[in-house]
């Protein structure tokens, strides 16, 4: 019985730069019916060029911080996703995972490498998204958020004003949510209400669905931002 349970690897072109935020994910998954789609993203930004494994097959080799895979497809089953880093040692895995067949996938990998306990928030971890396979109408987006700094105990997200999503955990995300229009005002508060990433429109296409990935280039610089992966 083979081992590694990827049997191939999709095409996705690199999209145009946003305001804000930037884009770095390409096509959709489109899945078929018996097979499931899967892509990586690297959130984890001291840790250098990600190794990503889901059921022992290599999904991304040496992937820098804040790119994208390739969608790969593979069988669904249960996935254990195993990942590690050039310039440390330590090899972390998360399981738990069932990926169901038609659905296209997102594993981000989030988390800060210094943290040596597996039980701390910020450990890094795997999660996984169902990705849309639709979009929406083309006066409108569909965006949803994964909270991916380390740094940030908690995080309220603020969309044109009024908040969406509050007590964000790492590796917490929210459900996919329409906008009218394609520019929509994103910001993030703290729980005490200190702003951590003033509000500012976003650049981004009608039609299409998004996941906004809320992170920080340098842990502990108390320095934020949005990074757009193209869903759909």
């Amino acid at each position: 019985m083979t081992r590694n349970l990827l049997i191939g690897a999709k095409i996705c072109a690199l999209a145009s730069g946003l305001a804000l935020a930037t884009l770095i994910g390409g096509c959709s998954g489109s899945s078929s019916s018996g097979t499931v789609d899967i892509r990586t993203v690297d959130a984890v930004s001291n840790g250098n060029n990600a190794t990503i494994e889901i059921n022992n097959g290599t999904v991304s080799g040496s992937q820098t911080f804040f790119s994208v895979s390739a969608y790969h497809y593979m069988q669904p089953s249960s996935a254990v996703v195993t990942f590690s880093f050039s310039d440390i040692t330590t090899t972390f895995q998360s399981t738990g995972y069932t990926v169901a067949a038609g659905n296209s996938y997102t594993v981000y990998v989030v988390g800060d490498t210094n943290t040596s306990n597996p039980q701390s928030a910020d450990y890094p971890q795997a999660v996984f998204l169902n990705d849309d396979q639709t979009g929406t109408s083309s006066g409108k987006v569909l965006v949803r958020f994964i909270m991916a700094a380390p740094s940030i105990a908690s995080a309220t997200i603020n969309v044109n004003g009024s908040a969406i999503a509050s007590g964000l955990k790492i590796g917490a995300a929210t459900s996919y949510a329409t906008y009218t229009g394609s520019s929509p005002s994103v910001s993030v508060t703290s729980p005490s209400g200190s702003v951590l990433v003033p509000a500012a429109a976003l650049n981004l296409s009608g039609g299409h669905s998004y996941t906004l990935v809320l992170d920080e280039p340098t842990i502990g610089s108390g320095t934020y931002r949005f990074d757009a992966v193209l869903d759909h």
